[in-house]
């Protein structure tokens, strides 16, 4: 019992390392954005661009630093059944909670470039070209967005799974 249990907290700190390593990707973008508007000619329009682009990265940072934070005060009493299965819910909401994030920022982001387009261009075919393109990259965005979780968080969760299956058969 005390192998899995260490086995489940071993899991439980890769995970939270993984998380971390994700948020400072987005610091890091988010950063890459705002220098280069910054040396770019700054003007107003780019810079609420910019503002909203920094939102979205920084919702998904605090999506991810949430649940790092969850993750790292989740109380680890009781059985050990109950731990590692309370350990895979929590893996499993936190997938959710990216994922969902990763679509909002996706969603809004191709959704202000089909707003610039109309802007620009009026309703008109090239218009529509950017509307279809962008109703394609939210469909790309959403199926490799399940991609990515999966192999992010795939491993964690076979390991668990086996975790909790040992301890079910002990």
């Amino acid at each position: 019992m005390r192998v899995m249990d260490a086995r489940q907290e071993n899991v439980r700190k890769r995970v939270q390392g993984m998380l971390r390593r994700e948020m400072w990707m987005y610091v890091a973008m988010t950063m890459g954005v705002l220098i280069t508007v910054f040396l770019k000619d700054a003007v107003w329009k780019g810079l609420m661009g910019t503002a909203v682009v920094a939102g979205l990265m920084g919702m998904v940072f605090v999506t991810l630093l949430y649940k790092e934070r969850q993750l790292s005060r989740a109380p680890m009493g009781g059985s050990l059944k109950e731990a590692v299965a309370g350990l895979l819910a929590m893996l499993d909401s936190t997938a959710r909670a990216y994922l969902a994030a990763y679509m909002v920022l996706m969603v809004t982001g191709l959704g202000m470039m089909v707003g610039v387009a109309l802007w620009k261009m009026g309703v008109g075919l090239i218009s529509l070209l950017v509307l279809v393109a962008c109703a394609a990259g939210v469909v790309w965005a959403y199926h490799s967005g399940q991609a990515y979780v999966r192999r992010m968080f795939g491993k964690y969760r076979r390991e668990l799974m086996e975790c909790l299956q040992e301890v079910e058969e002990a």
